[in-house]
């Protein structure tokens, strides 16, 4: 998946922000499987194998945070995951944000 967030401008009322997000997803696998021998003595040759899928599915989500601190916000947020116009499935979320650097003031 590759996803942005984005605030939305006009939207921010300190502590306050509302985000949009949208994005791409596709899926990797990589599986790999070791010899196995059974207990009469044969054995199940190893094998591995990957399976690439392009990212056909988009997904689109809004969600608002609320800075606590510096360094610390807490946020929810709801994601749509949609196949051209057929919808998927969607996801809910709550959690808690550890900025590297400091957010925003504004």
């Amino acid at each position: 998946m590759v996803q942005i967030k984005q605030r939305l401008p006009g939207f921010e009322q300190r502590p306050f922000h509302i985000f949009i997000t949208y994005g791409v997803v596709g899926y990797y696998a990589h599986v790999v499987q070791r010899e196995v021998e059974y207990g009469n003595g044969q054995r199940a040759r190893g094998f591995s194998y990957s399976e690439i899928e392009e990212p056909l599915a988009t997904q689109f989500g809004v969600g608002i945070q609320r800075r606590l601190t510096p360094r610390l916000a807490i946020r929810g947020d709801a994601q749509l995951l949609t196949l051209l116009t057929l919808p998927l499935g969607y996801a809910f979320s709550t959690g808690v944000s550890v900025a590297l650097g400091h957010y925003s003031t504004n």
